[in-house]
């Protein structure tokens, strides 16, 4: 197994709105003895500059041990850590990853492009990338390209959604886990967007 891991499992919750460490969260880790992390952050990818309230139940070193048994996550975990993207060919585990970093859980995601409109996007991006990725227009192209070849072409979409949940089956949580996450829920009632498993990063 890798000795630094950079891709992995998460058990995340996203939440409505912001939480107190100390009078609401902390108290919630005690009665489950665990440590959750409370992460709040602007995601710039998304269209609207929305703050994100996260917490983490179950961090990826909990699950490393299942995940690194399989061929199909080496396989994930290599494509993700070669920062070499050839664009004139398309990866499908990149696609997975960029799928859960600015799809999945995106609530400001513009409509899906026709064919036409997303060919000159993407002869757009093509040329920015060769020539002009430094200038400050080029992240905004950056970031509508991997969004809009996801989402332009459903069925693509939809095999890029199921391989990304053939990685999540990959993970199989304890009894335990799934009380200390019913306990959770129960203590965030009202308060839960989203809560599962998801592909991560470090």
């Amino acid at each position: 197994m890798p000795v630094d891991i950079e891709y992995g499992i998460s058990y995340q919750i996203i939440l409505n709105h912001p939480i107190d460490y100390y009078s609401e969260l902390l108290p919630i880790c005690i009665k489950c003895r665990i440590m959750i992390e409370l992460e709040e952050f602007k995601q710039s990818h998304l269209l609207k500059k929305e703050k994100i309230y996260k917490l983490t139940l179950f961090p990826m070193k909990e699950f490393d041990e299942q995940l690194y048994k399989h061929q199909l996550f080496k396989d994930y975990f290599h494509s993700c850590v070669d920062f070499f993207e050839d664009y004139m060919e398309e990866d499908k585990y990149k696609l997975v990853r960029d799928y859960t970093y600015y799809v999945k859980n995106n609530n400001n995601l513009p409509p899906p492009m026709n064919k036409e409109e997303y060919l000159q996007l993407w002869n757009k991006f093509i040329h920015m990338n060769d020539n002009e990725s430094f200038s400050k227009n080029f992240s905004i192209v950056y970031r509508d390209f991997k969004i809009q070849r996801i989402i332009h072409n459903e069925e693509k979409m939809n095999e890029i959604k199921s391989l990304e949940q053939e990685l999540l089956n990959l993970v199989t949580l304890t009894e335990k886990q799934k009380e200390i996450i019913d306990i959770v829920l129960e203590e965030l009632k009202g308060n839960v967007n989203w809560h599962g498993l998801r592909l991560d990063h470090n």
